[in-house]
């Protein structure tokens, strides 16, 4: 972070001295982005363009950016000039097969242009890692497995990658494969909430609940919003362990947030009965029966 913003100020200084330089606009956009600022990174990638619209790595930039913000559209514009431009740009194809995953919802498509990509230049970490969420996501996950492989090999400290593989490996049943990359995250970044929600939640399908209840506790503890995820999940390890008032407390959040949902409703009951609650049970079932006409499928 120091060292972005020491550029920050070097590109600050440079743009006083010469204010329409588009490639210190550029590069002064990139910095933004890496620090946050993404309203002012796109202001200055505006700008940059008006000075020089045919700039590939400016519309790289910004549609990279724009899909960052859900503007899908606004960057499939941008990066299919960019290809217009050079249609060999490496990194504007790994862009657009990302944005099309999202924009066309076509992983054909997507998994086209990223494999144009690495014929182009295979060492691509970013691009490695996008064709093996588009692996997984078409149930390859052997394909995935391998190229995530390949990329922690050329990036051995790159926690996303360890994160990527964790999830494949927890959603093929290789729960000790799950956890050893939740632990390599967790090495490099202690209070990393994904690891430790997920590897809490590898550990309830292992049945190690009091394990995993740690996990959650201080995912929940660095996280106090937008949590109901981790919320969930330790509900059921709660219920799994028969601590049944802690159960309804979590399940009582959830609600005031997701009235709605079946599937905490019923597990709601179950507590309620488990607790001998038989009025409060059938309350519950009622109001479940109520709302099936409106379900939710959250959880």
């Amino acid at each position: 972070m120091k060292r972005f913003n020491e550029s920050l100020d070097d590109l600050n200084y440079s743009l006083q001295q010469l204010p329409n330089n588009g490639f210190c606009l550029g590069f002064l956009g990139a910095t933004l982005v890496k620090l946050g600022f993404n309203d002012d990174a796109l202001s200055k990638f505006n700008k940059a363009l008006e000075i020089n619209p045919d700039d590939i790595f400016i519309l790289n930039k910004r549609a990279k950016l724009y899909h960052s913000l859900c503007l899908d559209n606004s960057g499939l514009i941008d990066i299919n000039k960019a290809l217009s431009i050079n249609p060999f740009n490496h990194k504007a194809l790994s862009i657009r097969g990302e944005i099309q995953a999202v924009f066309l919802d076509s992983d054909s498509e997507s998994l086209s242009d990223i494999n144009k990509s690495l014929e182009m230049v295979p060492n691509n970490v970013n691009a490695l890692k996008i064709r093996a969420r588009f692996y997984h996501e078409m149930d390859r996950n052997e394909e995935a497995l391998n190229d995530l492989g390949k990329a922690l090999n050329l990036a051995p400290n790159d926690i996303s990658i360890f994160e990527l593989r964790g999830e494949i490996y927890r959603s093929m049943c290789c729960f000790e494969e799950a956890i050893d990359d939740f632990n390599q995250m967790l090495q490099r970044d202690p209070c990393n909430i994904f690891a430790l929600s997920y590897r809490g939640a590898t550990k309830y399908d292992q049945e190690l609940y009091e394990e995993a209840l740690i996990d959650l506790n201080k995912a929940l503890e660095l996280r106090q919003e937008n949590n109901l995820f981790l919320l969930k999940i330790r509900a059921k390890i709660c219920i799994a362990l028969k601590r049944y008032h802690e159960a309804l407390m979590d399940q009582n959040k959830i609600l005031d947030n997701e009235p709605n949902n079946n599937t905490v409703l019923l597990e709601r009951r179950g507590v309620y009965q488990k607790l001998g609650l038989y009025d409060k049970s059938h309350s519950n079932s009622t109001h479940r029966n109520r709302i099936t006409l409106k379900p939710t499928y959250s959880y």
